[in-house]
């Protein structure tokens, strides 16, 4: 039979394309890929936002949680001060419009006045070497070649893209490229924009939002004097901290920079730089390692609550291709291996040795890899897709393994009741008066608290040489042999222990003789729980104020009343109460009425339990 003369050419077409098809199909499939497992979002060094929720969530106050993040720091009094905040730099032009009220423009050099209607929209820009005011209709309401300053008469000014609301005076300064539009305002006013859009209050408990404006009090006031320019002291971004002026300000947030009014970290008699970031994974880490330089209060601490944050492992590793990582790192090849040669004092990469596909080999550092990579924090490992089996998770200080989320106690089956000689020896909690990488620092402590703590015992954890004075199974136990040595003017602190650590046999401080508080299954006191909000007209530090202010409510129904209250943050407070106990809508409704009498910090709270 004869053959049709093309099929053999047309088979040998189709065999010679699927060869060509099955190889490149194999290579292309099987190139590398690199996967990365990580913890934590942010730098991870001071407070991490939501460990702050987890010790808040189990009973732990302000000052507790500031003082586990900011390890030798005090909570002091600041006086008043007025911060800038840089809304727009370098802009030819923003719109405003003055809101609940007219506005004024001192126009300097000279001082002259010129009024703004009220809810009229201006717009200030750059010209030429100054700025200028225009109105509504294009016309030149005010000008000049050094600075404008707007002052509301009413709420505040609404500005920018955005439309937020700000209070204080919005100014205007020629700079390159444009005009600075700056907002200068009473740093507590400011807090009330900054708080509720750094710790979300529908969120977090009342003692985390304290403790972030405390941490964002301290931060702004550091760098009031030291700004980065001489006109201006912070971003209004996450450069510094997110500020939206009035716009989403809640009274929840109000309540924790009233509770924490004015008070501020120091150390050594100067204010602390109290940085802080979303989710630390787990642990924090050093500033040294993260930034180069030593501070004594931003030290590596462990930090186990922050497992309630949704980023304190990654359910989404990030995985790139030889070729795409080779390309996002700037290496020119495809990476064959990828070796982290250095971790700092938490498992945070310091250090990697990327070797190339053409033998070449790159050391990088962490924030190299994390803002080339966009990763969310240093805190990886990679596993490479031809390993057997994925690359272990580092281990945490001290040799434990960084393990995943543990269980909540409340599931768990009771423990039987251990004897007194095995809680020494294996409880949780230890009780540390110093953590230094300075052997002679540690073996100089450990002497001073010989004759309160004669077993107290030296040893090395990691990089660090640690002195710790006792160790329990309840933290409530710990927590008053942290209270006695600081009575003793002996600076303790509790951590958890970890696998490795020393037996310690210490002796029982004695209990204290008031009953004990309730407490969770974690042996953390337990947040007292309540269902009914009171409406507070002001919150003053002297009897003398508040009865000032509840004489200018007589004759309002509710009829106020003068309640006391104390927290270890603010110390004494009066309150004015007017609602003494409602549902939450009632007191809301209470508190915008007292707003609307002039008492502008006025706001809704639950009612502490008795």
């Amino acid at each position: 039979m004869k053959m049709h003369p093309r099929r053999p050419r047309r088979a040998a077409l189709c065999a010679a394309a699927a060869l060509a098809a099955g190889a490149a199909g194999p290579a292309a499939a099987a190139e590398l890929t690199f996967r990365f497992d990580g913890r934590g979002w942010g730098h991870g060094v001071g407070m991490s936002q939501y460990g702050a929720m987890g010790y808040a969530q189990r009973g732990a106050t302000a000052a507790q949680i500031l003082d586990h993040y900011y390890p030798g720091t005090a909570l002091t009094a600041s006086p008043a001060v007025t911060v800038r905040v840089l809304l727009s730099g370098g802009v030819p032009a923003v719109t405003f419009t003055p809101s609940g009220g007219p506005a004024i423009v001192n126009v300097l050099p000279g001082n002259t006045v010129v009024p703004l209607q009220a809810g009229a929209t201006y717009t200030v820009r750059a010209a030429g070497a100054g700025v200028r005011i225009e109105g509504p209709g294009g016309a030149v309401v005010a000008e000049s070649a050094v600075s404008l300053r707007l002052s509301p008469r009413g709420d505040g000014i609404r500005a920018g893209a955005d439309n937020h609301l700000y209070p204080g005076e919005l100014v205007a300064n020629p700079a390159p490229g444009g005009m600075n539009f700056i907002n200068a305002l009473d740093r507590e006013a400011y807090l009330r924009g900054v708080v509720p859009h750094e710790m979300s209050p529908s969120m977090f408990p009342p003692a985390a939002l304290q403790a972030q404006a405390v941490a964002a009090r301290s931060y702004v006031t550091r760098r009031r004097d030291t700004g980065a320019s001489s006109t201006w002291d912070v971003h209004d971004d996450t450069r510094s901290q997110v500020y939206r002026g009035l716009s989403g300000a809640d009274p929840r947030s109000d309540a924790a920079i009233a509770a924490t009014a004015n008070r501020v970290l120091t150390y050594d008699g100067a204010v602390a730089d109290a940085l802080y970031s979303s989710t630390s994974g787990g642990y924090t880490e050093s500033a040294a390692n993260a930034f180069g330089s030593p501070v004594p209060y931003l030290v590596a601490v462990p930090d186990p609550y922050d497992e309630v944050s949704p980023l304190h492992r990654w359910s989404d590793p990030p995985v790139f291709t030889a070729s795409a990582l080779g390309a996002r790192l700037g290496l020119g090849a495809p990476v064959a291996t990828f070796t982290v040669t250095r971790r700092g004092d938490s498992p945070r990469v310091m250090a990697a040795q990327v070797t190339t596909a053409t033998g070449a080999t790159k050391t990088l550092t962490g924030l190299q890899i994390k803002a080339r990579l966009g990763l969310r924090d240093t805190w990886f490992w990679v596993t490479r897709s031809d390993q057997a089996r994925p690359t272990p998770e580092p281990p945490l200080p001290g040799g434990a393994p960084a393990a995943a989320t543990p269980v909540p106690p409340a599931t768990k089956a009771p423990a039987p009741r251990a004897p007194v000689s095995q809680v020494t020896r294996r409880g949780r909690w230890m009780v540390i008066v110093v953590r230094t990488r300075s052997r002679a620092l540690a073996a100089a402590t450990a002497k001073r608290v010989a004759r309160l703590r004669p077993r107290r015992v030296m040893f090395r954890r990691g990089r660090a040489y640690v002195v710790a004075t006792g160790r329990y199974a309840a933290r409530a136990e710990a927590l008053r042999e942290r209270a006695a040595l600081r009575r003793r003017r002996v600076r303790a602190t509790v951590i958890p222990a970890v696998k490795g650590d020393p037996v310690i046999r210490s002796r029982r401080w004695p209990a204290p003789r008031t009953a004990a508080p309730a407490t969770t299954t974690t042996g953390v006191p337990a947040p007292a729980a309540s269902r009914a909000f009171r409406a507070v007209a002001a919150d003053v530090a002297t009897q003398a104020q508040a009865a000032a202010v509840a004489r200018r409510l007589r004759g309002h129904r509710p009829a106020p009343r003068i309640v006391s209250h104390w927290t270890p943050v603010a110390g004494t407070r009066y309150l004015v109460v007017t609602l003494a106990s409602a549902p939450s809508d009632r007191a809301a409704a209470e508190a915008r009425a007292l707003v609307a009498l002039g008492f502008a910090k006025a706001r809704a709270e639950p009612v502490p339990a008795p």
